[in-house]
Parts: C-alpha cells; structure tokens; sequence
C-alpha cells in the first residue's frame, strides 16, 4: 500500500485539476458561447433573397457557424468576423418552388468546434411570402385592380404602340393568367378601375395628339368595351377615378382649384354625369388618389401636405384629415382592405418601392415585398387573401399577386 504526505496529496489534487480543466477548456462550447440569430426576428414576413444575421460569441475555439431552415442547412461557414457578426443569404423562392401560399419556417443557428461539440441558437419562426408573376409582356403592364367579384384584374398596358405614351387597358385571370383587351374609343388610359357591379370601368385619359397630359379627364365605359363617356370637358387635370361603393358617385383628384384637392361627382349606374362636382379638401399642398373605404365613410389619399408623401384619411363629407403613415420615407397609393382594418401601400425605402399594409388600429405596419426592385401599386383582392402588385422585379414591370397571411379582423 502506498501512503501520501499531506503536501503530496494536496499537489496531486492540483494537477488532476489542472488536467480536468484544460481538457473541459479545450472545446470552448463548455464555456457557454452564444450563438443568436439577430435578424430577422420571430413574427417577421419575408419573400425574395432574405440576409440572415447571426451574432455568435467567439473566443477563437470555434471552427464553424451553420443555419438551418426547419432543420435544413442552408448556409455554413468558418470564416468568423471580428465583431462576430455573420450574414448568410437565403433564397427563399428556390427553396419552395411552386408555392403560392405563405410558408411558415423555423430558423436556428450552431456553434462547432473542432470536437464537434455544438451549441444551438434559439429558434425564430418567420414566415415566407411567394408572389406570383401574371403578365410577361415586354413593355410596362402597371396599375392592377382586382375586379369586384374577384376573377379579374385590370390594368394599362402600352405594349400595343410604338408610342410609349398610348396606354390601353387588359384584364388578366388571376387563376388563369388569360388575358383580355377592354377596347374602348380612347388611346390614352390610365389608372383603370370598376363599377362596384362589375359592369363598368373607369379611368382617366386625354387627346395625345390634341392637348398635353395636364388635360386629363375622368371617363367611364362597360367593362365590355365600346363608347366611353367623358364625366369632365375642360381644360383641368382630372385623375384618378373610383367608384363609390355605393355605385352613386365617382371620386377623383384634381387642378381645378389651383392646387391638387379631392373632389367627388355624382353618377348614374351606367357611368353618366348625373350632378355637380363637390370638392372634399381644401388644402394648399397636393392631395391625391382618393379611395372610397369598403363602407363609403372615408377617403384614404396621398399627400405632400405635411412636406411629403404620406397617407392621409378624411371623412367623405371633408372636414379634418388624419395623417396615417409618417417618417421619412415617402408612401403613396393608398388601397383598403375589404373589412377597412388595414391600408396597403408603396413606400420609397432602401432606395427602392415596396408594398407594406398598416393596421389602421394599432398603426403597425408589415411589408409585403423585399425584391431590389420596384414593387408598386398594390391593390386588395376582394376576400382579403391576396395583394396585386405591378413590379419590375425581372426587368421589365408586369402584375403580379401575393398571397398574404390572415391580419384582417
């Protein structure tokens, strides 16, 4: 039997310490390093080419940083910054092809050393839009507006003539992807919209060869195509028309009380004048592209009145306006969705448009596209479900629709 001193014993401790702490230092996952995904956070809507951020805390033991997407990898590195900051690039569209509806992922980050020893990120749900290309024209197919019942959208095209400026107007399945001209006795149209029936269209349009644009007018016509019928004849610029819900009036902008104000005019069901012109606002600015709310209540409209672009509300009858989107970053054509909880919008961020909703009660807001592209124009399909969308996204602007998660009330 071999016996220790108390010295001895106490030294033999002190290495097998020693010991045990260099082989538990030597992975540095035991020391607990950090791996979080930093962006995006959980909730988030994304589409396109998303960066994803992971912050990992480094002490020069580990080896390598993998993402996964519901336990997928989908990107992997060894190359760990000083600041360690790491950005992965992830294509969500290649990694679904064919999906239309929205898809809900899980995220999560790991930390290796060179002892495959790993440590894992929280996870962080997003989820991943899938927009859906309707038009392929060469030239610009812009403006949509989904038709009432929903099986139509409507457009201006100016993929007919050589002049640029001859815009005519098509329709497009949403289901189907077949397209429709809407012949009328104009050639210049713009900004096409319905008759709440379905029957009739609206747009605005003037003489190319006669008069210069700042003559525009408002005019209706069947959705069938034929004659169309000039609401104004004049020598103001008249724009933007929409239908009431009602089917009773037609609102519009316009230049005719020296600055651009809003203005309604009653109609008959088949698109006639059938009164006075009123105007709604008064404001020494620019207030443009009224939209009637699903109960006929309220204008939403873009304005410059507080420097800017921003979307703005006021009460059909006029009186104090409501500014609903601010910042620096202008917004422009306002649409409501079908239950009048939310707005969607284009907004000029990142040097770039994209579509964003807001939520008229909580004032929270989504963006809806993330392409390096303009995406603008965006209008409410009928049931809530979808946003169209014109977009130059693949190089030329066509229509295009998304599927949305359910947010209305």
């Amino acid at each position: 039997m071999f016996s220790f001193s108390s010295r001895e014993s106490t030294f033999l401790r002190t290495v097998s310490l020693l010991i045990a702490a260099t082989f538990l230092g030597c992975s540095g996952i035991d020391d607990n390093p950090t791996v979080e995904i930093t962006s995006p956070v959980s909730g988030t809507w994304l589409e396109d080419v998303v960066t994803v951020t992971v912050s990992v805390d480094d002490d020069g033991e580990i080896s390598r940083v993998s993402l996964f997407a519901d336990g997928e990898i989908i990107g992997v590195t060894s190359n760990i910054p000083n600041d360690g900051n790491l950005e992965f690039s992830w294509d969500t569209q290649s990694s679904d092809t064919g999906m239309t509806e929205p898809g809900t992922y899980v995220l999560t980050a790991t930390v290796e050393d060179d002892n495959d020893n790993s440590t894992e990120s929280d996870p962080v749900g997003i989820t991943v839009l899938y927009p859906v290309k309707l038009t392929s024209s060469s030239e610009k197919d812009i403006q949509p507006s989904w038709s009432p019942d929903g099986s139509q959208i409507i457009f201006k095209t100016n993929r007919l003539d050589e002049n640029p400026d001859i815009y005519k107007i098509f329709t497009v399945s949403p289901e189907t992807k077949e397209e429709t001209q809407i012949v009328t006795d104009r050639d210049y149209h713009g900004y096409p919209g319905w008759s709440p029936g379905g029957d009739y269209v609206v747009f605005n349009s003037y003489d190319i060869d006669e008069y210069e644009w700042w003559t525009m007018d408002i005019f209706t016509a069947p959705a069938t195509g034929g004659e169309t019928q000039q609401l104004m004849d004049d020598l103001h610029f008249n724009d933007s028309g929409e239908w009431s819900p009602d089917g009773s009036q037609i609102a519009f902008h316009s230049s005719r009380s020296n600055y651009m104000d809003l203005w309604t005019v009653a109609i008959t069901e088949d698109g006639m004048l059938d009164g006075e012109l009123i105007q709604i606002t008064t404001s020494e600015a620019n207030d443009e592209c009224p939209q009637w709310s699903p109960d006929g209540t309220t204008f939403a409209f873009m304005s410059d009145r507080d420097g800017q672009y921003h979307i703005w509300t006021i009460p059909v009858e006029g009186g104090t306006a409501t500014q609903i989107t601010s910042g620096d970053s202008e917004d422009e054509y306002p649409g409501w969705s079908p239950d009048g909880s939310h707005l969607s919008f284009d907004t000029l961020e990142d040097e770039n448009m994209d579509v964003y909703v807001i939520n008229l009660t909580s004032g929270e807001k989504r963006r809806i596209t993330f392409n390096d592209a303009d995406d603008r124009h965006p209008h409410w399909s009928p049931d809530g479900t979808r946003l169209a969308f014109s977009s130059e996204r693949e190089g030329n602007w066509d229509i295009w629709i998304v599927e949305i998660p359910d947010i209305l009330d």
